[in-house]
């Protein structure tokens, strides 16, 4: 009974394991696949983030936009924003990119933090009071804003935990 029990384990960690590493290598191919496209100076591009927030200009946001035509920018970091603007703005410089560009923000604990007219959360250290399934509800809750929001990832040194717990 052990061995048929250590055997089917032993098999299981094994299939899991090739299922994660086609998928690892799926995804590595695709990123191959588009890195070889590039020229070195696109390539050189892809690691230079601007800023945008709700005080950058048409004038200024039209250069952004010749600079995504040419892939001289890799993301955008947005400062503070209207959400439709935003949402009008980074999809206005998806368009134009040659590939997908990363969107960033340091969100702290909520969208309201960059975003005006957005739901504004407890701060951190009122949440700690309360029992972990809530705040686990939070984070879900800021990550599928962040979603919605088009944020790639956010400029936090507690990323994947809004409410620092």
């Amino acid at each position: 009974m052990t061995r048929f029990f250590s055997t089917s384990i032993f098999l299981f960690l094994l299939l899991t394991t090739f299922q994660t590493l086609a998928q690892t290598d799926r995804k590595t191919k695709w990123v191959d696949s588009v890195l070889q496209r590039l020229s070195p100076a696109e390539k050189v591009g892809q690691l230079l983030i601007t800023s945008v927030s709700k005080k950058t200009s048409d004038e200024n946001f039209n250069d952004l936009i010749g600079q995504a035509k040419e892939s001289k920018i890799g993301g955008v970091y947005i400062q503070s924003a209207s959400p439709q603007k935003n949402s009008i703005r980074l999809n206005r410089l998806q368009a134009v990119s040659k590939i997908s560009l990363f969107s960033a923000a340091n969100i702290t604990h909520d969208l309201s933090t960059v975003f005006d007219s957005t739901l504004s959360f407890y701060q951190p250290l009122v949440t700690q009071a309360v029992s972990g399934d809530l705040v686990a509800e939070f984070n879900k809750e800021i990550d599928r804003e962040k979603k919605m929001m088009g944020i790639h990832f956010s400029m936090n040194e507690k990323e994947g935990n809004s409410f620092g717990l």
